[in-house]
């Protein structure tokens, strides 16, 4: 038996579709590409919080 849907619950679904994805133009696509391959270096704060956070979650 199929479930029935109401109108709310329909657009709710809808609009989780429509945005479900980004819509990125082609410099976005080439910069968030360039990122992924070539990550900068982390910044020492970057280091000392990850540290931090490896002694607190190994407690």
């Amino acid at each position: 038996m199929a479930k029935t849907i109401d109108v709310e619950e329909f657009q709710t679904i809808q609009i989780i579709k429509d945005n479900e994805f980004l819509q990125l133009t082609q410099r976005d696509r080439s910069l968030f590409a360039e990122a992924l391959l070539n990550p900068p270096t982390p910044s020492p704060q970057a280091y000392a919080d990850a540290q931090w956070y490896q002694q607190v979650m190994n407690k």
